[in-house]
């Protein structure tokens, strides 16, 4: 599958935005994201963008997606997709061919649909499916109920069986009408995999130094880390997926590393930066603003 990247002004150094608002790593933090939203407020003159891994792991997938859903209905806002939407695509999206998302080689495609599942519900997928099914009723409880065991068996025996497969399969599609269309449409149509905005260069991942954007990978954009030669672009690269060690936002030559922590680890935090003026948000799980600052000038 080919990345989908979104250019903005290419041909410019320069925004046409009042603020360039950017969050990494939301990871199920709905909380937090609802706080930093009503903290900063995104304006008319502003664009929003989120680096992705909106889901798994934390408490709130769902109320996440729905949030960047009115977001996106609201326009002036770009979000990309993550290694963690890939994960939840391959395993329960109902459109064809998804299992192929990645490369066939590349090193987390399990490229089979049992397979699939497996990986998502080991990297915090469960969270997200729990999250869907608090108000779906008692079919969808018993399901997920049903995909706890058969995961669990999974792990001790290494999904040896064919029963085991089968177990996974059936509950995940079971499990699948829980998700509603419009979250599969916003993540496989809506989301991107890039953005490009005068001098910022804009994924969730990873990123080769020696390929234009149009070359990368999905696998590189989604699962990956820049390359040691992306601390020398001339222009600002902005990722997520790396967790910072001490939880604020960290440049590294031309690089900027946006993923504090959210839901991830206990200290974790979400944030909000404006690459315009490097001035930076911060706030923890329980929605509370925990930290506020500005990042020395990337030039």
């Amino acid at each position: 599958m080919q990345a989908v990247i979104a250019c903005d002004n290419i041909d410019t150094p320069y925004t046409p935005y009042e603020r360039l608002l950017v969050i990494a790593d939301i990871h199920g933090g709905h909380k937090a994201l609802v706080a930093l939203l009503e903290e900063v407020q995104p304006g008319p003159g502003d664009l929003l963008v989120t680096l992705g891994d909106y889901i798994d792991r934390g408490p709130d997938s769902r109320e996440v997606l729905a949030e960047l859903r009115n977001q996106s209905a609201r326009g002036k806002s770009v979000h990309l997709r993550g290694n963690h939407e890939g994960m939840l695509l391959m395993a329960m999206s109902p459109a064809p061919g998804m299992a192929d998302m990645y490369d066939r080689n590349a090193v987390n495609d399990a490229a089979s649909p049992a397979g699939n599942m497996h990986m998502w519900l080991s990297n915090g997928g469960l969270e997200t499916l729990e999250s869907y099914c608090r108000d779906a009723g008692a079919t969808a409880a018993k399901s997920l109920t049903g995909l706890k065991k058969a995961l669990h068996g999974s792990y001790r025996l290494g999904m040896r069986t064919r029963a085991d497969k089968e177990a996974l399969i059936r509950y995940a599609a079971e499990l699948a009408a829980v998700i509603p269309p419009e979250d599969f449409l916003f993540l496989r149509t809506t989301c991107v995999d890039a953005l490009v905005s005068g001098r910022f260069i804009l994924v969730h991942g990873g990123y080769s130094a020696h390929c234009s954007l149009k070359e990368q990978s999905l696998a590189t954009l989604h699962w990956g880390t820049p390359s040691a030669a992306c601390t020398s672009l001339s222009e600002t690269l902005v990722v997520g997926h790396q967790i910072t060690r001490r939880r604020l936002p960290m440049r590294v030559g031309s690089i900027l590393y946006l993923d504090t922590g959210s839901a991830c680890v206990a200290d974790g935090r979400l944030t909000c930066m404006d690459l315009l003026s490097l001035q930076f948000w911060q706030a923890d799980q329980a929605g509370r603003i925990c930290h506020a600052g500005k990042l020395k000038s990337l030039s």
